[in-house]
């Protein structure tokens, strides 16, 4: 099995994890080690890189391990664009952040938390 140029890496993973289920059903045990081999030989050679981390590690990783692993690399490497919706979400928080950060080096805080008058305490 290889990995294709347009195939993503967890249809790849998917595709071994469904012959080791269809291999186990009729009675064949399968190595997680082996498991791991398939993958290192089925990835293609700009995973080289990558892969030579994934070998130089103490203990060889799980299938599982591996398998999340080379998801993080593939999101990583692809450059994947930002959904619009994420980037007005981590603009909101950015200016939350600073709101907070400002609070902190006693400045006064501008926005929604600018208007303590309002603020009733019941802790007396």
């Amino acid at each position: 099995m290889k990995l294709n140029k347009e195939e993503s890496v967890g249809s790849f993973f998917t595709k071994i994890a469904q012959v080791r289920d269809q291999l186990i059903v009729i009675g064949i045990t399968v190595n997680d080690d082996d498991l791991v081999q398939t993958v290192v030989d089925g990835l293609p050679s700009s995973w080289e890189t990558f892969m030579a981390s994934v070998s130089g590690r103490e203990n060889q990783p799980t299938f599982e391990r591996l398998w999340h692993d080379c998801i993080e690399e593939e999101g990583r490497t692809s450059g994947k664009v930002i959904k619009e919706d994420n980037l007005a979400l981590a603009a909101k928080s950015k200016k939350f952040k600073k709101s907070f950060s400002q609070q902190k080096k006693g400045k006064k805080p501008q926005g929604r938390f600018s208007d303590m008058s309002k603020v009733e305490c019941y802790n007396r």
